[in-house]
């Protein structure tokens, strides 16, 4: 019986000490280059990795959207961001960013969106995600929830 009580222990120690697979989280790495762009969508090609496809999927979309509305992206009809003070629209607007970046609120605003190269990377996935954009559905909804001004305004 004591022999049975040690092993147990030794085996709940064993699986307490062993490594857990985590989420490889999100990480803001501004690899989004411009693919198409007209006066009302734009497509970017963004590369993110992910602890799994799904994963990678979701950080390669918000890494283009917080490149459309906080960086820019070169090359095209966005080259200025969306929003002009990250830090700021962040502390006055949490909530919308929080539903928009960190919720599935971005998918509203997503046309199409396909993996366009994906590889396996150590205990992951990393990705080229291409992805279009309404940008006139995103800029109103800014504009609505206060972060922008109206153009002309």
């Amino acid at each position: 019986m004591k022999q049975l009580t040690m092993l147990l222990l030794a085996l709940a120690f064993l699986a307490a000490c062993t490594p857990k697979a985590t989420p490889r989280g999100y990480d803001r790495t501004g690899l989004v280059v411009c693919a198409e762009h007209d006066d009302e969508t734009l497509t970017v090609v963004s590369s993110a990795a992910g602890g799994n496809r799904d994963e990678a999927i979701y950080n390669a979309e918000r890494q283009a959207f917080e490149n459309i509305l906080f960086k820019g992206v070169p090359k095209c009809n966005q080259k200025r961001p969306l929003v002009e003070d990250e830090s700021a629209a962040r502390r006055t607007h949490g909530p919308y960013f929080a539903e928009l970046l960190d919720g599935n609120g971005l998918r509203r605003f997503v046309s199409r969106s396909f993996v366009s190269e994906s590889v396996a990377l150590g205990q992951g996935v990393g990705i080229d995600q291409t992805v279009q954009i309404d940008l006139n559905g995103l800029r109103r909804d800014l504009e609505r929830a206060g972060v922008i001004r109206s153009f002309g305004l």
